[in-house]
């Protein structure tokens, strides 16, 4: 992962309410999204993207699941309307 887009990941993931569905936790996630995509990273591993979060509760997982997939979709759309 390039380093520009750990760091927008940390911005995210460092906040303690990146579980919960708050405005602005959604909008540094964009801010993530938008970071991989200017970066080409595409292929963040799950593993990758875990490690940038510590310590995730159980009632976090699935949030954690779904922000995962949130990026690889996000990712997708914006390579393919960027071409």
């Amino acid at each position: 992962m390039n380093e520009t887009t750990r760091t927008a990941l940390r911005k995210f993931s460092q906040v303690g309410t990146w579980h919960t569905i708050h405005w602005a936790d959604d909008e540094r996630f964009m801010d993530f999204i938008i970071a991989a995509y200017r970066n080409n990273d595409f292929s963040i591993s799950t593993d990758e993207f875990r490690a940038e979060f510590e310590e995730i509760g159980e009632h976090q997982e699935e949030r954690l699941s779904d922000l995962y997939v949130q990026y690889e979709q996000g990712a997708a759309l914006l390579r393919r309307n960027g071409g």
